[in-house]
């Protein structure tokens, strides 16, 4: 397990890592674990729907608000921040539509809020994006996508730009039950080698 939270890490130039059950499964237990009732969160109206299920069902269950932009213009997103603002939402190549937001204004933006910036770029990969530099502080994947490279396996993983974060939300990761198992993390590190991009 130990293996496969560092690789991802390593690609994506994070500090650590925690390998989930489902790319699902470590979207919600980041935003469980740094969230608080009365908590906010801003993301892109284009996402991956069971990432649009988590914030819009499960995380206002929770009394966690929800409010997206179009992913454009980091000044929308700046005229929705309020005070108990915690966290922005992007993907790098939104699923399944294929549109690309304003990462690095968006990421800026938020740090000069003091907003936790969160990136699923399992569309993406560390092969054509790795966002962490461009001011994120979680990128998380659907290891099932991309990272696994051979679509015999499922999983996810968040990967954190400093251990700070990722001992806050690794006990929530116990509690809720989704850890990966490891012969299934033992499956995504096989397929992590022949992982590419062609460019044509």
């Amino acid at each position: 397990m130990r293996a496969l939270e560092q690789t991802p890490a390593g690609l994506e130039g994070g500090a650590a890592a925690i390998a989930f059950a489902s790319g699902v499964g470590a979207i919600s237990g980041v935003l469980l674990a740094l969230l608080r009732p009365g908590d906010h969160v801003i993301a892109r109206r284009c996402l991956y729907g069971g990432t649009y299920s988590v914030l819009t069902d499960l995380a206002r269950r929770y009394g966690i608000e929800a409010d997206h932009i179009s992913g454009d213009d980091p000044a929308e997103f700046a005229r929705l921040v309020r005070p108990r603002t915690r966290l922005l939402h992007l993907e790098t190549i939104a699923n399944p539509t294929g549109q690309v937001p304003d990462l690095a204004g968006l990421l800026a933006e938020a740090g000069r809020h003091g907003v936790l910036g969160m990136v699923d770029n399992s569309l993406a990969s560390p092969v054509l994006c790795r966002p962490i530099e461009h001011g994120a502080d979680v990128v998380v994947h659907s290891t099932t996508k991309y990272l696994a490279g051979h679509s015999d396996v499922l999983g996810g993983v968040a990967v954190f730009a400093d251990e700070e974060l990722r001992d806050r939300v690794w006990p929530r990761t116990v509690e809720l039950g989704a850890c990966a198992d490891p012969f299934a993390a033992w499956l995504t590190l096989r397929g992590l080698p022949p992982v590419r991009t062609e460019r044509r």
